[in-house]
């Protein structure tokens, strides 16, 4: 296993750690790690340890700078309304007699929206407990879906906001939003 040194570091306030020494040749060296890294972002050995010491003071500004533009941020959202806190309450004003889940996606899918809504039968459902859905409950699924689109669409328009696409590989470009609804019914017993 290889060890890069980081159990021997020091954490200095900023919350890097470093470890400082001498090479084989007699100059000095700095290793440095990211707060949660295990592997050091810098280890390199310096012609004098004035050099050492400007390499060390430059990546603790920059980290105070990161930490300072991600605190600006946080301020910047917030008071920020989200697409899915506009979604919710959109959904949950025009659409009372549902309940709803909104989320999005995260990492490199987070401008996927996941609209759940759980709906009650219908009086006229003729569903058997075998099979999935009656033609019934099939119509009334696919009437939601595109009520649901359509205000999930304007609520957001309203705010000026609007949903992510992605162009399809069908060969046209189509362009397709990134926008999930899943609709289900309670459970026959």
């Amino acid at each position: 296993m290889i060890t890069y040194g980081k159990e021997q570091a020091t954490q200095i306030p900023c919350g890097l750690f470093i470890l400082e020494g001498v090479n084989s040749r007699g100059l000095p060296t700095l290793r440095m790690w990211q707060p949660k890294a295990s592997k050091p972002f810098a280890a390199y050995y310096y012609p004098t340890e004035e050099a050492k010491q400007k390499a060390l003071n430059n990546a603790i500004r920059s980290m105070e700078l990161h930490e300072q533009r991600k605190q600006a941020r946080k301020l910047e959202r917030k008071g920020q309304k989200t697409r899915t806190s506009v979604i919710k309450s959109a959904l949950r004003k025009k659409f009372s007699e549902y309940q709803f889940s909104v989320t999005k996606g995260t990492g490199t899918a987070c401008g996927w929206i996941h609209v759940d809504v759980d709906a009650p039968r219908t009086a006229f459902c003729f569903c058997k407990i075998d099979q999935p859905y009656c033609s019934q409950c099939r119509e009334r699924s696919n009437m939601i879906h595109s009520e649901v689109y359509k205000e999930v669409v304007d609520s957001l328009a309203k705010e000026n906001m609007s949903l992510s696409h992605y162009c399809s590989d069908d060969g046209y470009g189509t362009e397709r939003s990134e926008l999930l609804i899943h609709i289900s019914f309670p459970k026959l017993s």
